[in-house]
């Protein structure tokens, strides 16, 4: 049985002691690879989309060495008729021993035909190290809409507040 064969947007490589934060776009396909001990990488993506729109993003991050680290937080707001689908991926190889990541997806659907999908995926080669993940979609509470809009805020306002609320909260520098 054959592998399928990814083909990348973007590539980076993280060296030796390097760290290196990264801001994902929409509509393409990352790969960073962590190749020498002490490579560090600060991952951050937000996705916004309405109407019917239908945008993902794809990142797949490979610790090759030991003592490697990756934060990834992959964010989206899907509005009205529009799709989100965003897909981590850590890679850890044997021998990058004591390597950690955080994989985190998040998506925040508004209006009753919004859809998304979040796809973390870990594959694992070895036994000492440290690999969290984490992934929900959920929709904007209409308490909060409402509580905002008792101290004067419109609905229009209080849905791009709740947005850009959602959006930023976590996001690492």
């Amino acid at each position: 049985m054959s592998k399928k064969l990814k083909i990348y947007n973007l590539k980076f490589i993280i060296k030796k002691g390097k760290k290196r934060v990264i801001n994902l776009s929409a509509g393409k396909k990352y790969l960073v690879r962590l190749t020498e001990r002490g490579a560090e990488v600060m991952i951050n993506c937000k996705i916004k989309a309405k109407e019917k729109e239908a945008v993902s993003v794809d990142c797949d991050v490979v610790h090759e060495a030991a003592r490697t680290k990756a934060i990834i937080c992959l964010k989206g707001v899907a509005r009205d008729a529009a799709r989100i689908k965003i897909s981590g991926k850590v890679m850890v190889n044997k021998g990058a021993i004591k390597s950690e990541d955080l994989l985190e997806e998040r998506l925040l659907l508004i209006g009753n035909t919004a859809g998304g999908e979040a796809e973390p995926v870990l594959e694992i080669e070895e036994d000492e190290v440290n690999i969290k993940h984490a992934a929900s979609i959920g929709q904007v509470d209409d308490w909060q809409i409402f509580y905002l809009g008792t101290r004067g805020i419109s609905m229009k306002s209080a849905v791009k507040l709740l947005m850009e609320s959602f959006l930023d909260n976590g996001q690492r520098e």
